[in-house]
């Protein structure tokens, strides 16, 4: 009885895990170039013309970005990440020093439809490999991303959250061994 106990709450621990990972969450961060100094994006959906997608450095603001896609411009297209005399840059060519973004490579998105900036948006992980979907409902538009991966600081409520469901776990454990 305790081992199938045992068993049946870390089977529900591991799926609840598995999903969690796998559902939407909001975010409006920090992302990081990788080590390839590339990444690629891709516009899968957008229903509102005149709609776009910026690239901006995190720590200034959206006041300077790059233009990357807008809804009427449905293709690939890859951002360069360079390195210049301890600054980063990011341009749309290799080389290409158009975005300053300092001493570190961190960046961030913002959804434009011609008139304002959303700079919050859903985030769906799609593979380990640093691929994920950014949707924003303000233009509807879905874009996916490659070779980028996220700056997130842990969230207090979940680690909390996660906390008291381990104290839990191990009151459950001690109440059933007497």
């Amino acid at each position: 009885m305790k081992k199938s106990l045992s068993f049946a709450i870390v089977f529900v621990f591991i799926f609840f895990l598995a999903i969690g990972t796998a559902l939407a969450f909001p975010y409006s961060g920090a992302w990081i170039a990788n080590d390839q100094d590339i990444f690629s994006i891709q516009l899968s959906l957008a229903a509102n013309s005149g709609s776009g997608l910026y690239l901006y450095d995190i720590h200034d603001g959206t006041a300077d970005s790059l233009f990357l896609l807008d809804s009427s411009f449905a293709s690939s297209r890859n951002v360069y990440f360079t390195q210049d005399s301890g600054n980063w840059y990011a341009g749309l060519n290799a080389g290409d020093l158009t975005l300053e973004l300092n001493d570190n490579a961190e960046f961030g998105f913002y959804f434009d439809d011609g008139s304002t900036g959303f700079t919050s948006y859903l985030v769906t992980e799609i593979s380990p490999n640093d691929v994920y979907d950014l949707y924003d409902s303000n233009t509807n538009m879905l874009v996916r991303t490659s070779d980028v991966q996220m700056s997130v600081a842990p969230e207090p409520a979940s680690m909390l959250l996660l906390g008291f469901g381990l104290v839990g776990l191990a009151g459950l454990r001690k109440k059933f061994r007497k």
